[in-house]
């Protein structure tokens, strides 16, 4: 099972649509840090900040896998607002750099549902 794992492996590479992530939260704060399990994070649109989650949703989704997937790299993309709403003025827009986002990994050889 990929969470027991002990290889010397690439991680898998997991990215989470949501609302962001609490930079302040303790578990996010160590793995945002350059060699943290929190790769890469990024606004879609580019005005939602991805460490400023007001819902605490993104904050608790991304902790979870923290602590169940320990050889996880995580990519945070915010893609809803401050009340967990999708930004329907940046919707095709957002949802396009999100395929491209998700094109990105899935070239790298990471595919959702692939196993």
């Amino acid at each position: 099972m990929a969470l027991n794992r002990t290889d010397d492996t690439e991680p898998v590479r997991i990215a989470i649509l949501d609302t962001g992530v609490n930079s302040s939260h303790p578990e996010i704060q160590k793995e945002v840090k350059p060699g943290g399990r929190i790769r890469e994070y990024k606004g879609f649109p580019e005005a939602f900040d991805p460490l400023a989650d007001q819902t605490g949703h993104g904050t608790h989704v991304t902790s979870v896998l923290l602590q169940t997937a320990p050889h996880a790299a995580l990519y945070i993309a915010r893609v809803a607002d401050d009340t967990g709403d999708l930004c329907l003025d940046n919707e095709y827009k957002a949802t396009a750099e999100v395929k491209f986002l998700a094109s990105q990994l899935i070239s790298k050889g990471n595919c959702l549902g692939s196993r």
